[in-house]
């Protein structure tokens, strides 16, 4: 596996290897749906709620006598068939999370990558500071490398305050580190670019440990 590599102004500067042990696995798309499912569940808050009858503010007091009206007989104005009164079955405060054993999450990825790998959408770049901190550079440098109007995930080992500052306005554009990469973002990307700096990285943490990428806190249970 291989990857092209661009260099800080965005120009096509040859092709690098990727590591077989993150690139080259053998994908589990049962395993990649699931990483999805969790992350999107983990994004939830949960906090839908309805008031039931009890919850509705107003009397108990009886509106008319039971019998001789001609009209349905009524406890209370609160009841769910009544306008304004309360709400059956309606939704209450839940928690969404799902958390993923450890080894499924880092295969999880493992084989997200792999996919995006076999389909050429992996990319290297080098590692780049932006200190102007424009989103025109920003914009240039997806320009230069033809990924305009593509979907494109950024992984920096470290983001410097000026690019996030920089890429925050541009459509279609995540820019996010190798300690918070998870299989969706890999999945909702066209492409993929990896700085140098943060491959080396991922490939020194080789998703094995439970660290960095291996332990998206996103898959693991918990909200961004």
């Amino acid at each position: 596996m291989n990857a092209v590599r661009f260099d800080e102004a965005g120009v096509e500067a040859g092709r690098v290897d990727l590591p077989a042990t993150l690139f080259g696995a053998e994908p589990n798309l049962d395993v990649v749906h699931k990483a999805v499912v969790a992350y999107l569940a983990n994004q939830r808050q949960g906090t839908a709620k309805t008031k039931t009858r009890s919850e509705v503010a107003g009397t108990n007091k009886k509106p008319f006598k039971q019998k001789k009206t001609g009209q349905a007989r009524r406890g209370d104005m609160k009841t769910n068939v009544q306008r304004g009164g309360g709400v059956y079955g309606g939704p209450v405060p839940r928690d969404f999370r799902q958390k993923l054993p450890r080894k499924m999450r880092q295969l999880a990825l493992r084989s997200a990558l792999s996919i995006r790998a076999k389909e050429d959408a992996v990319l290297t770049i080098a590692d780049i500071s932006l200190e102007s901190g424009k989103t025109r550079d920003v914009a240039a440098l997806l320009k230069s490398a033809g990924l305009q109007d593509k979907r494109v995930l950024f992984i920096a080992d470290k983001s410097p305050a000026t690019l996030q500052r920089a890429s925050r306005n541009i459509e279609k554009f995540w820019l996010t580190s190798v300690g918070s990469l998870s299989t969706y973002a890999v999945m909702w990307a066209e492409r993929v670019v990896f700085t140098e700096s943060a491959l080396a990285r991922l490939n020194e943490a080789g998703l094995s440990e439970g660290s960095l990428a291996g332990a998206s806190v996103n898959e693991a249970g918990g909200a961004q």
